[in-house]
């Protein structure tokens, strides 16, 4: 299958490179799989039930590399990985008969290093995730996000994300 890549607005200073948003490549593998720590040890920070099993990142990551119907999609700035966002689909919701939910997608994980933050490429990354999921048929995304990540609940909202529904989570004890 034949992924077209991404192509993010220009910079606005002419004299800054332009941020690429690309496909994931083997070389980015040891980087995403570091964010992605980073990103669950935030999750943990906020009170994340569900605890990351590190050993096995890398082989998740990596495998994202031959996948079909999923893709990490890494944000270059400054000629280095600066973010990354895990997108996958179709969901085939077959229950339901509205259209518009046959086809959903993920947006799994969404990363962007503490120095590039706020300057827009989060949203960059959600494109290439929308436009990915365009190319397969998908007509709808979704993304899950912790309760207390208002940060990111404010960026997927700006994004056009609506909240439908909320999870609720009990720990048990044993």
């Amino acid at each position: 299958m034949s992924i077209k890549t991404y192509e993010p607005p220009q910079a606005t200073n002419p004299n800054a490179a332009a941020p690429v948003v690309r496909p994931m490549a083997e070389r980015d593998v040891a980087r995403v799989s570091r964010m992605f720590i980073r990103l669950f040890e935030y999750f943990d920070a906020l009170g994340f039930p569900f605890k990351l099993k590190t050993e096995r990142i890398e082989e998740h990551v990596r495998a994202q590399l031959d996948a079909r119907l999923s893709r990490v999609f890494v944000l270059e700035a400054d000629g280095e990985a600066a973010g990354f966002v895990g997108v996958s689909a179709p969901l085939m919701n077959k229950l339901y008969k509205a259209e518009s939910a046959k086809h959903t997608g993920l947006i799994s994980e969404l990363f962007v290093e503490p120095d590039y933050r706020g300057k827009g490429y989060a949203r960059q990354l959600i494109q290439a995730a929308e436009f990915f999921l365009r190319g397969l048929g998908v007509d709808c995304v979704r993304v899950d996000v912790v309760a207390h990540n208002d940060v990111a609940k404010d960026l997927y909202e700006a994004s056009g994300f609506e909240a439908m529904h909320t999870t609720l989570i009990k720990q048990l004890e044993a």
